[in-house]
């Protein structure tokens, strides 16, 4: 059997790049000769890209539990048919957000980071990343971008109050703390091709670790 591959997820607020920079890892890793797969959160499975919308764009409040167990149930969905079926083929996996930005976003808005923690270990049993890239930026600046992207459009969690996001920010730095093994943060308000290369070092040296890339 092949060796097991490598999981790299992105994570960050709003506007930090998350998948502009997923998009270019995954081809550089391409262009390197290595088997990629990859997907968003939520998203990557027809059930999770309908929970996305609805997530995204429903009209109504969702209350922060409820948000955490649809994110959950896309959760799931993802981990078991396109994460462990990849990892145990060797592949190497890139996400674009998981289950920190449950942590961190229902968090923001009250919810019990234990309690997510419980259900997230079952959900996701042995898929947990090898490496998370933070990437930081400041939530006005990160905001300013997304709604010059989208052209002054916006979803359920952009649309929230700046005190929330601030509070987002606060708990990724916090689980990088708690994590540092796992965690590389990296400030997004350089150049994009400097940010591109803090990346490409991080995965890198990871995958030469691993032994599923030599060069």
């Amino acid at each position: 059997m092949p060796p097991r591959g490598a999981f790299i997820c992105f994570e960050g607020g709003e506007g930090s790049g998350k998948s502009t920079h997923a998009r270019k890892l995954a081809s550089e890793l391409e262009r390197r000769g290595l088997p990629i797969v990859r997907s968003r959160e939520p998203g990557g499975t027809p059930l999770g890209e309908e929970l996305r919308e609805l997530l995204l764009h429903h009209q109504h409040e969702l209350l922060p539990l409820e948000e955490f167990l649809l994110f959950s149930t896309a959760r799931a969905e993802l981990a078991n048919s396109i994460v462990r079926p990849a990892l145990d083929a060797g592949r190497t996996v890139i996400l674009d957000r998981y289950y920190y930005s449950s942590l961190a976003y229902q968090g923001a808005g009250g919810l019990s980071l234990e309690l997510m923690r419980q259900v997230t270990t079952t959900v996701v049993k042995d898929c947990v990343p090898d490496l998370v890239l933070l990437l930081e930026v400041p939530p006005e600046v990160g905001m300013e971008r997304s709604a010059r992207i989208k052209g002054g459009g916006s979803d359920r969690f952009e649309r929230r109050e700046a005190a929330f996001h601030q509070e987002v920010r606060r708990l990724y730095l916090q689980f990088a703390q708690e994590e540092p093994e796992r965690f590389r943060v990296i400030e997004t308000t350089p150049p994009h091709e400097e940010v591109f290369a803090r990346i490409l070092e991080a995965v890198l040296d990871l995958l030469m670790r691993r032994g599923l890339l030599t060069v």
